[in-house]
């Protein structure tokens, strides 16, 4: 009974580096083994380094935002960001929050959960 559990447990993590060793699968991540590197590509407006040879190359098209302006927001099923200024963000000086959903932010009234605005892709980045 150990052993299948240890060979379930096996499966499970070997199995997802297996499935995209070749850039190949859905998802907003790749990872890639030493022989064939990848290279993620999300925006072609913006100049990418030269690949290393053999490397293979994965456009990814932004998704469209899945709230708009007005929308109710539900702000118990998504990260709220807890320090925007580490963002790219200013600091919050009202009664809103910025919210986290899908690789979007958005700025939510904090009593009504209503979007107030969705903050332009590529603003809100993590600054290390």
């Amino acid at each position: 009974m150990k052993l299948m559990s240890i060979a379930a447990v096996a499966t499970l993590l070997l199995a997802p580096s297996a499935a995209f060793a070749n850039c190949i699968g859905t998802g907003s991540f790749v990872t890639a083994s030493a022989a064939t590197p990848c290279i993620l590509v999300l925006d072609e407006s913006e100049p990418v380094a030269a690949p290393a040879p053999g490397a293979k190359h994965l456009t990814v098209a932004p998704t469209q935002p899945a709230f708009g302006v007005g929308d109710a927001f539900p702000v118990y099923e998504h990260s709220m960001l807890i320090d925007p200024p580490r963002y790219g963000l200013p600091a919050v000086t009202g009664n809103w929050r910025y919210y986290r959903a899908k690789g979007h932010t958005y700025k939510v009234d904090a009593q009504s959960f209503a979007v107030l605005d969705v903050i332009a892709e590529g603003h809100a980045v993590l600054i290390n």
